[in-house]
């Protein structure tokens, strides 16, 4: 199992039942891994570039703060200028996979890897 996601392999190393009610094929998981590793390489070449930008997402009323453990020490305010949240939309599964799929064709014909 996952140490984030709740999902399992079975015995012939496929999703098990439970997994398929949250990922609906291995073509969509490997889709979402492969706009992952984007995301982790076009973050991590941000941070070698000295990008350090506090920008925590938020969806609703909840936010990446509502979990961080370094809240105390990071410093950032929605309150004050220049502090921002990165807004979610709400969207449907279908809606999210088409959206990585355009990012996955965009970045291989135009090699931009920008983290979304």
């Amino acid at each position: 199992a996952s140490r984030f996601i709740q999902m399992k392999l079975d015995k012939d190393g496929n999703f098990d039942k439970n997994t398929m009610k949250i990922m609906r094929s291995q073509a969509e998981f490997d889709l979402i891994m492969e706009h992952i590793e984007h995301i982790l390489t076009a973050t991590g070449e941000k941070i070698l570039d000295g990008a350090i930008d506090i920008a925590p997402c938020q969806y609703n009323d909840r936010s990446a703060c509502d979990y961080c453990k370094f809240k105390p020490l990071c410093g950032f305010d929605p309150k004050q200028d220049g502090y921002r949240y990165r807004k979610l939309d709400n969207l449907k599964d279908d809606a999210v996979i088409s959206t990585i799929e355009e990012q996955i064709k965009e970045e291989a014909t135009t090699g931009s890897k920008e983290a979304q």
